[in-house]
C-alpha cells in the first residue's frame, strides 16, 4: 500500500512541477550518483571555460527528522493534495 500511494504521490508532483528537474534524491532513474555525476559535468565544464568554481556542501542527513508536521501537511495541501492529518 504504501509503495502505491508513495508512486502516485510522486507522479502527481511530478507531472504538476512540484519537484524540480533538480531533485535526485527518491525519484526513479535519479540518485546521488546521478546527481554526483551531473555535478561533477558541470564542474569540469567550468574548469575548461576557465570559470571560477565554488562549492559548498550541506549534511542534510536528519533533515527530515527536524520537518515541522504541521507545515509539511499545510504546504501539501497548498499544492491540492488531500492528506489525511494523522499528526494531531
Amino acid at each position: 500500500m504504501e509503495r502505491i500511494i508513495n508512486n502516485q504521490l510522486l507522479d502527481y508532483l511530478l507531472t504538476n512541477r512540484f519537484i524540480s528537474k533538480q531533485q535526485h534524491g527518491f525519484i526513479r532513474k535519479r540518485s546521488t550518483c546521478s546527481n554526483i555525476l551531473e555535478s561533477l559535468h558541470d564542474w569540469c565544464l567550468n574548469l575548461q571555460s576557465h570559470f571560477t568554481t565554488d562549492i559548498v556542501y550541506f549534511d542534510f542527513k536528519k533533515a527530515f527528522n527536524s520537518v515541522s508536521h504541521p507545515k509539511l501537511l499545510a504546504k501539501l495541501k497548498r499544492m491540492a493534495l488531500q492528506v489525511i492529518s494523522l499528526f494531531g
